[in-house]
């Protein structure tokens, strides 16, 4: 569970009024929902919680003012033809307000939340082809019961009918005769299905809510949560993680999708394949063309494609380099359309059909057709012609061109045509009836001459790890780089190799820039794509070549003389053997003093004339930063690149016993770190002199501890409190010695 979401969660809450106990209790049946499973007795709890806190209630709204919800059935929302054959189903068992009772919608939020529903419901419109009649005013979003609310509509609207047994002599829904005999559906269709209608807050207060909803309310109505839909659910939850930068486990996020009970669980894996393979970036683009697509060109409702033929169309395999993501999408649109179904599975293309793409014969035609389904979305784009109405005509195309290739044209439309112009005359004279002007045909020229209009430039989809976009499928440059095709990779020929090692010096999505590695002279030669892929590989084995960066001119660039880190260990060690040489050169002193505990401090054990007493430094701690305890500096050392630094050092003190009496295996006494400190200059009778101690090229300053007058057994020795804790400046000849 997210704290910044549960926190964010209990703000919005608190500007409502609702209380943090009931924020934080339906947020958690959401989590869980999400996390572990039970949605149907957690949304029943979910259901009381908002009925007791006033955040819900119950009233009978008229069809036409109850949209679908954008996040219903994972954004893939509701299809017309689905809605009517649903309703068909309804009639023939009899209307029942109890199986109706499901039926949740949520108030139309404010501003984003609004103009997102208002589009989602027009593309849903737009898409079903006349099976699906605008609002009167959209008022409120359905989660469940959403098929049969738009049969509700259809039938009051008297929109055109996909089922001939309530079907009139104009091809539309004939009401008089669906309300003949059922007073309780005629009482639906005027006053409308009693909903739970849960207020506008609380879709800002937990953002989740919806889904959380429509997955146990879709638990009921599984017959109609089909592949389409599941492919969405699983992109979703990818694009979330992907959008959070947490890591996203495909085999939770399907056992989430299954919680729905869908038709395709049993082939899960196939689905999430598919979603690999082919959803289009972060947006899930290709996905949502097929969820267009499915309400457009569906036939008769929940039409199961299938775990092997999905797999099949996202297993297909071209030549390195080379995807074709609207042929994939088109060998998904054919079978979702052709009313061919065999055992309840579409059987129009089977997957050995699909293998033949693969042929090397059929290279050229599936390149072309892909371009052409490309070109043919950027036209449509390029007019200002909405996807839910340019996927009436370009679904068209698609199908034409995947039958074309696989002579399947008779089967789809009882027509086979000559060639790629003849499909692409069609499409020109359905968009010109479409948009009312004439428009000019992209594909004048022959199938050698024709150049696509580079159709991926009109997708807005972000790229994502593991999610390619349609933009990235379609650039050779992107597919190359991926087998390792990239600036400065190696290569040599595949075939008659003479030895000669090139070097890549720049990728384009049509040619690569290479040259020989170890002749300069040679110039750069230009090599396309295809025949880099055809003719070269990559060279893995090592070869000797000059250290890049090494340059004997600017040798401070690697120098080890120069090293920051050396120079501070060489100076540090030098520091270490002048403290040792010099305190063992006073070690004896120590026989002059005798340290107390309690406080801990060192007195004089003898009597000492003026200035016969030095105590020297002992310690390990020596570092380049001041304060902390690093009381002394020793003064300046080479750093490397001709900068200099300064060494401290620090306090070093183990009492011989630790506090249980035990002997300390660290123990550790230097008198001079025991003299005290005072303000008192009555009380002073230790001075800091220094001393230079030559090692090697380093010159190290010592401190020491002389006594400044005379001291009489017991005498407490204290140095000034402000006493100098730097080396004098001057050079170190004129510096005083006291050795």
């Amino acid at each position: 569970m997210s704290a910044s979401a549960l926190e964010l969660c209990l703000l919005v809450a608190r500007k409502y009024g609702v209380p943090d106990e009931v924020a934080t209790e339906v947020f958690n049946l959401i989590e869980i929902s999400a996390t572990k499973g039970e949605v149907v007795t957690n949304w029943e709890c979910i259901q009381e919680l908002l009925l007791k806190h006033g955040l819900a209630h119950y009233a009978h709204i008229p069809p036409e003012f109850v949209g679908v919800h954008p996040k219903n059935r994972s954004k893939h929302g509701v299809s017309g033809s689905d809605s009517q054959h649903h309703g068909v189903d309804i009639l023939l068992v009899g209307w029942s307000w109890k199986k109706a009772s499901d039926a949740v919608c949520f108030e139309l939020g404010d501003g984003s939340r609004a103009s997102e529903a208002i589009a989602s419901n027009k593309t849903i419109v737009d898409a079903s082809s006349g099976l699906i009649p605008m609002l009167l005013a959209l008022k409120y979003l359905s989660i469940g019961a959403g098929h049969t609310n738009t049969f509700l509509r259809a039938v009051k609207a008297g929109c055109r009918s996909v089922v001939d047994k309530f079907t009139d002599e104009k091809g539309t829904l004939d009401k008089a005769k669906l309300e003949a005999g059922r007073p309780e559906f005629k009482k639906a269709l005027d006053i409308g299905m009693k909903w739970f209608i849960i207020h506008k807050p609380c879709e800002e207060i937990w953002p989740k809510l919806p889904d959380c909803g429509q997955k146990a309310l879709n638990v009921e109505a599984k017959t109609i949560v089909g592949e389409i839909e599941t492919m969405m659910s699983l992109h979703d939850q990818y694009a979330e993680a992907l959008s959070k930068g947490v890591y996203f486990d495909w085999k939770m996020a399907e056992e989430s999708a299954c919680r729905s009970l869908p038709q395709c669980a049993a082939y899960i894996g196939h689905i999430s394949s598919f979603v690999k393979a082919n959803s289009g970036g972060t947006t899930g683009e290709l996905l949502q063309e097929l969820s267009i697509f499915s309400k457009t060109f569906g036939g008769k409702a929940n039409r199961v494609l299938g775990g092997e033929y999905i797999s099949k169309v996202a297993s297909l395999k071209f030549p390195a380099g080379e995807k074709y993501p609207y042929v994939l999408n088109a060998c998904l649109e054919c079978n979702l359309h052709h009313p061919k179904v065999v055992d309840g599975v579409c059987r129009f293309l089977l997957p050995q059909h699909i293998t033949l793409l693969q042929h090397k014969d059929k290279k050229p035609l599936v390149k072309r057709s892909d371009e052409m389904m490309g070109d043919a979305r950027a036209l449509c784009k390029s007019l200002g012609i909405e996807k839910a109405s340019s996927m009436k005509i370009v679904g068209w195309l698609d199908m034409r061109l995947l039958c074309f290739m696989l002579n399947k044209g008779t089967a789809l439309e009882n027509k086979e045509y000559a060639k790629f112009e003849d499909m692409s005359e069609i499409f020109v004279e359905d968009l010109q009836k479409l948009v009312g002007k004439v428009v000019t045909n992209p594909w004048v020229a022959t199938v050698e001459q024709s150049t696509p209009m580079n159709s991926s430039q009109a997708s807005g989809a972000q790229s994502a790890q593991g999610l390619e976009t349609v933009q990235e499928m379609q650039s050779l440059k992107h597919q190359v780089s991926k087998l390792g095709f990239v600036k400065d990779a190696l290569i040599t020929k595949r075939k008659e190799d003479d030895g000669t090692i090139y070097i890549i010096e720049g990728v384009t999505d049509s040619h690569a820039i290479v040259s020989d590695h170890s002749d300069d002279a040679a110039g750069a030669i230009q090599i396309p794509i295809t025949d880099l892929l055809q003719q070269m590989r990559l060279y893995k084995k090592k070869i000797s070549m000059p250290l890049d960066g090494w340059s004997w001119a600017d040798k401070k660039q690697c120098c080890p003389l120069d090293s920051k880190s050396w120079s501070y260990d060489c100076a540090k060690g030098a520091a270490a053997i002048a403290l040792k040489t010099v305190y063992a050169k006073y070690q004896p002193n120590g026989a002059y003093v005798e340290p107390y505990d309690n406080p801990l401090v060192i007195k004089a054990a003898c009597e000492c004339a003026s200035k016969s007493l030095v105590l020297a430094p002992a310690t390990q701690r020596i570092d380049k930063k001041s304060g902390s305890g690093f009381e002394y500096c020793l003064g300046d050392f080479p750093s490397g690149g001709g900068e200099t630094m300064k060494l401290y050092i620090g306090k070093q003190t183990v009492p011989p016993k630790n506090k249980h009496g035990e002997d300390n295996s660290l123990a550790w006494i230097s008198p001079f770190w025991l003299v005290g400190s005072s303000d008192d200059k009555a009380d002073v009778n230790m001075q800091v002199q220094w001393h230079v101690e030559k090692v090697g090229v380093y010159e190290v300053s010592i401190p020491l501890l002389v006594n400044s007058r005379k001291l009489r057994p017991g005498d407490v020795l204290m140095k000034a409190a402000k006493g100098k804790t730097s080396p004098p400046s001057e050079p170190s000849s004129k510096r005083q010695k006291v050795l």
